[in-house]
């Protein structure tokens, strides 16, 4: 499917109608950003959807690159990045930012372990959120962190988001009273593991013609399981087959001309990878974190309908 989701093919009459649009950016309210202890991040993380990096897949030692793909989507930025022998987890230079980026859209929580992390060095931590709210802990010592139940030298970190998603975590020793470095008192090193997200498996994105409804996601899919999507009842009476445009997670906004739509409808796909027949199956095996949009068309007599659009996560 990851094939099909990439190729470029305008199999259907809505292809006609895809230039000249708009990207049309929801509001936003009040934004917060919050540090949670373990017990705090059990409670938020209470039946979301999860996906976890253990770094268990990864060779130990020196990386080949400074930047790498973890297990669910996000992107890790580094110097020297190890994995070290023995309990699988996440390190490298200890004076150069460490960096996570590339949360799937509308990611909200995110959390660590350390394995190792030093009571009496000091951290930068710089928390941005996609709308650009940011929180910045200066000279944080790692004993806010430390927690026993992650080992005697170990702690934990949780992030929690409301009213906006996350976009980046970056991670700097620093060289202050209690860090490392030539005007440090500290020594040692810290790394990563169990390096846990919340996916968001389905978001409504609306869109299409009056009254119709987006696509139904049932089963989720997931890295292990096999989805399906089909279009709602509420599209209408088509008068052939239904197709299932799949695009880009990130739609971008067009309103078809009067004389073509069932109505006032807004084309959500503009740049569809591929038109697919009603229901359409989603198969086991694609990459956690993944996403797309998929929107409902057919022809209603002598109009297009089109369904609301919805966004799709693999889940973990």
């Amino acid at each position: 499917m990851l094939d099909s989701l990439r190729r470029l093919r305008a199999r259907s009459a809505f292809a006609l109608v895809l230039l000249g649009s708009a990207v049309m950016l929801p509001a936003q309210g009040a934004v917060s950003i919050r540090i949670l202890d373990h017990d705090a991040y059990l409670s938020a993380s209470a039946g979301r959807s999860l996906a976890l990096e253990d770094f268990e897949g990864f060779p130990s030692g020196r990386q080949p690159t400074d930047q790498i793909r973890l297990r669910h989507g996000l992107v890790y930025e580094g110097t020297d990045v190890s994995i070290t022998i023995g309990d699988q987890a996440l390190t490298g230079d200890i004076l150069q930012p460490r960096v996570f980026r590339g949360f799937p859209r509308g990611t909200s929580l995110f959390a660590c372990a350390f394995p190792l992390i030093q009571r009496q060095d000091e951290y930068d931590i710089l928390i941005e959120t996609v709308g650009g709210t940011t929180l910045f802990l200066d000279h944080e010592r790692g004993a806010r962190f430390r927690d026993d139940r992650f080992g005697p030298v170990g702690g934990f970190l949780a992030v929690q988001v409301e009213g906006d998603a996350l976009a980046r975590i970056s991670f700097q020793a620093t060289s202050g009273s209690g860090g490392p470095g030539a005007g440090g008192g500290g020594t040692g090193n810290y790394s990563f593991d169990d390096v846990t997200i919340d996916l968001v498996p389905t978001a409504d994105l609306g869109g299409g013609c009056p009254g119709a409804a987006a696509p139904a996601v049932t089963p989720l899919p997931t890295l292990q399981s096999a989805g399906r999507i089909a279009c709602p009842a509420t599209l209408g009476a088509c008068s052939g087959n239904a197709l299932v445009l799949v695009g880009p997670p990130d739609p971008t906004p067009f309103t078809l001309p009067s004389a073509l739509g069932c109505g006032t409808c807004t084309l959500m796909i503009v740049q569809a990878w591929d038109a697919l027949p009603d229901p359409f199956t989603v198969p086991a095996g694609l990459p956690i974190g993944l996403q797309f949009s998929a929107q409902c068309g057919c022809v209603l007599g002598g109009c297009v309908g089109l369904s609301a659009a919805v966004r799709v996560t693999i889940g973990g």
